[in-house]
């Protein structure tokens, strides 16, 4: 993941607010989804967001 997007997850998660991202499932059908961040785990190469 680049770094600068992982800094804006984690502004968006510490500041409460909503983040709006485009999501690509295993077919690679593309979707816009919003979230309210409630936690993020990060396992490098591997990251979580739960919200």
């Amino acid at each position: 993941m680049d770094p600068d997007l992982l800094g804006a997850f984690e502004a968006a998660f510490l500041g409460r607010h909503f983040i709006r991202f485009d999501y690509s499932d295993a077919q690679e059908c593309k979707t816009e989804r919003q979230a309210a961040p409630q936690a993020m785990l990060i396992l490098p190469p591997l990251w979580y967001l739960v919200g």
